[in-house]
């Protein structure tokens, strides 16, 4: 579930660091900067890499396993909003697809609890 807010968090910090140290004595030069951008964009790939593993964990369950407990579909629903809004463009789209499936379901989830 973490996923995409750990790609976030790391990309934060080391644009921070890299805009912090390296861009005043870089001068300019692009070149000592490219290293720390290339680390950051690897560490966000691996990241959504990760949650995207997880959104698919989250649907299997949801869909195939018939996990039904209202625990469960709230922090999926937090899930997918985090998607949306983290991970721009395609996080979007994950979180939409994910928010779909959930709110087409969203009865199943509250039968549950009431039965």
């Amino acid at each position: 579930m973490m996923g995409p807010f750990f790609a976030f968090l790391g990309t934060f910090v080391v644009f921070s660091r890299m805009f912090g140290d390296a861009l005043p004595s870089a001068g300019g030069n692009s070149t000592e900067l490219s290293p720390a951008m290339e680390l950051t964009f690897r560490m966000t790939m691996w990241g959504y890499g990760i949650g995207l593993v997880g959104v698919v964990l989250v649907l299997i369950a949801a869909l195939v396993l018939k996990n039904r407990e209202q625990w469960f579909y709230q922090n999926a629903i937090v899930l997918a909003v985090i998607w949306c809004f983290l991970a721009f463009p395609i996080g979007t789209f994950v979180g939409v697809l994910l928010l779909f499936a959930l709110l087409m379901r969203r009865a199943e989830f509250h039968n549950s609890t009431r039965a």
